[in-house]
């Protein structure tokens, strides 16, 4: 939830301060990780253009 919305927006559905998701809710997780150091692809090689080549 906090990755698609504010952190003030998320915790106030759960019923929290940002202060206290920040201590006890919010968490990196291995695919955060994954994510982060995962080789990028330049845009024209995923979208399968070469632009105006």
């Amino acid at each position: 939830m906090a990755r698609e919305y504010p952190q003030h927006v998320a915790a106030a559905w759960c019923g929290h301060t940002v202060q206290i998701a920040d201590r006890h809710y919010w968490q990196v997780t291995d695919n955060d990780f994954q994510r982060a150091t995962a080789p990028t692809t330049p845009d024209h090689v995923r979208h399968g253009s070469l632009g105006d080549a």
